[in-house]
């Protein structure tokens, strides 16, 4: 009897185990999805501040959003002179882009950065140099500040390109509609479904992309496919009238541009 008793309590104390296990199991996945709900609402509070910002530097910039081609210029007379000459369409790259936010204090290198960027090749510029600044010399900000996704880049985010008939028609708050993509989590090369691209890892799952995207109009959205809304306009290609189009609402970084057009990455 006592033998009896003995395997029966060992019974209980396996089932006991089994079920604390359970609990366990339970808690840690409402731990880790909350963690993940709080990662998400500060990612997408970080990317709607940096829209707003433009926002507010565009109320006392002509109505536009920050464009380095309009800040450093073509050299008028021979030199670079603030606000006189060309726009030199050339400046209006990623890094100068953010790098002339920060110089303009809308946003901080701090923020530049995803709380889930999962890239070793992204990381925060904690040594900005606003004392860069000197207009004399033709440097309007940090020239230090980087964009680039696979050697070193202070930039997480993707953002409509300053090119083309997008950037006349659509780099002002007033103009085009609102659900055109501006700034969000990048994605990978041509929207095509890519298990190597490192940006299926910024948030879960991992077997597809999914991400956070703040539209014309300011409102954002976290996004598991590369066609909002259910339209047919892909956020990370070119497949609405080309590099540049109107109607064609992109995200990617631009590491450069040149006579030939932009240089456009990937990760």
């Amino acid at each position: 009897m006592e033998h009896m008793q003995r395997r029966g309590g060992t019974k209980v104390n396996i089932i006991v185990s089994i079920v604390c296990v359970a609990i366990l199991i339970v808690i840690v996945q409402t731990l880790s999805g909350e963690h993940q709900r709080s990662h998400m609402s500060r990612d997408e509070m970080q990317i709607r501040a940096i829209y707003q910002s433009w926002l507010v530097y565009s109320n006392t910039n002509n109505g536009l959003l920050p464009t380095s081609g309009l800040v450093k210029r073509k050299p008028f007379s021979g030199a670079i002179v603030p606000g006189r000459g060309e726009e030199d369409p050339s400046q209006n790259t990623t890094a100068n882009l953010f790098s002339l936010s920060i110089m303009s204090n809308c946003v901080a290198p701090e923020m530049c950065i995803g709380v889930t960027e999962p890239s070793s090749h992204v990381t925060v510029c904690d040594h900005y140099n606003y004392d860069a600044y000197n207009p004399g010399a033709g440097v309007f900000w940090d020239p230090n500040f980087t964009a680039d996704l696979h050697a070193t880049s202070n930039v997480s985010y993707a953002h409509m390109p300053i090119l083309g008939e997008a950037k006349a028609k659509l780099w002002r708050p007033t103009a085009g509609g609102s659900d055109m993509a501006m700034l969000g989590n990048r994605g990978p090369l041509g929207g095509v479904h890519d298990p190597l691209s490192i940006t299926h890892r910024i948030y879960p799952p991992f077997d597809r992309w999914s991400g956070v995207i703040c539209f014309k109009d300011g409102h954002s959205e976290f996004c598991q496919s590369f066609f909002p809304h259910g339209g047919n306009d892909n956020v990370f290609a070119w497949d609405h009238g080309g590099g540049g189009g109107a109607e064609d609402s992109m995200l990617t970084f631009t590491k450069q541009i040149t006579a030939d057009g932009p240089v456009i990455e990937h990760d």
